[in-house]
C-alpha cells in the first residue's frame, strides 16, 4: 500500500510538469522510480499498445526482452546519460527495436529517472 501511495503522489506531483520532460527527436518517454512507471506520455503508451494509465505502476522491465535486463541494468545503476539500444515487447509481446536514454533526478526527495524512447524503424528494402 505504501508503494502505491508513493507512486500516486509522485505521478500527482509530475502530471503538471509532462511537458517539460518532451524531448525532440523521441517518441516519448517513461519516468519510474525504482523501475516501477510512474507516468509516461501518450507517444510511449501507443509504442506499447497501451493507454498512459494501464502503464502506470507496472514493472518497466516487463516491457522489454529478459536479454535486455543486463543492459538495462547497467544504465540505471551507473546513471547513465547515454543513448542505447534494447529490444521492446508490446502488449502482443511483438518485438521491436527501440533506443533509450535516461536521466535520474529527484522528485519531493526521492529518486527518479525519465527514460526517453525512440522506436527504430529498420529500412527492408
Amino acid at each position: 500500500m505504501k508503494a502505491d501511495t508513493q507512486i500516486m503522489q509522485l505521478r500527482n506531483t509530475l502530471l503538471p510538469r509532462l511537458s517539460s520532460f518532451y524531448k525532440e527527436g523521441f517518441d516519448g518517454f517513461v519516468i519510474h522510480s525504482s523501475s516501477i512507471i510512474i507516468c509516461s506520455d501518450a507517444g510511449a503508451a501507443a509504442m506499447f499498445g497501451f493507454k498512459q494509465e494501464e502503464m502506470m505502476g507496472i514493472n518497466a522491465w516487463s516491457y522489454f526482452k529478459p536479454d535486455c535486463a543486463r543492459t538495462l541494468l547497467q544504465h540505471m545503476t551507473e546513471k547513465s546519460e547515454e543513448p542505447y539500444t534494447v529490444t521492446a515487447l508490446n502488449r502482443d509481446r511483438e518485438e521491436f527495436k527501440v533506443e533509450l536514454q535516461g536521466k535520474d533526478f529527484k522528485v519531493n526527495g526521492l529518486p527518479v529517472r525519465v527514460v526517453w524512447l525512440r522506436k527504430i524503424a529498420y529500412d527492408n528494402s
